[in-house]
């Protein structure tokens, strides 16, 4: 299961990981949020020996949703090696999201 980060450990989370980071930014209530759920659940599955898969709460977390631009809920953002690689945002489907994560490992 993706692990919670917060504004106080993304950071060194990002600094320490050996893998690429799916970051799942997130908000409560969110129905888009709420459908690709079980999707990144697949994809954690899927990946899971490749790939990093963590959430981090818009609500809770407001600086760091700034800190990267998040203006929409879902938006996911692949992180290699500390920095972004790429992103989507919004209600994806599966297709976008094997896109975003194929075209970076």
């Amino acid at each position: 299961m993706a692990e919670q980060l917060n504004q106080e450990n993304f950071q060194s989370f990002l600094d320490a990981a050996q893998l690429p980071v799916l970051a799942d930014f997130y908000r409560d209530g969110c129905i888009p949020c709420r459908r690709i759920a079980p999707v990144l659940t697949r994809l954690e599955e899927e990946y899971g020996e490749r790939l990093l898969f963590v959430r981090v709460n818009c609500a809770a977390n407001p600086e760091l949703a700034r800190r990267y631009t998040v203006e929409a809920a879902p938006t996911l953002i692949l992180f290699r090696q500390g920095a972004e690689a790429g992103r989507c945002r919004g209600s994806v489907d599966r297709a976008a999201l094997l896109d975003l994560i194929e075209s970076h490992l």
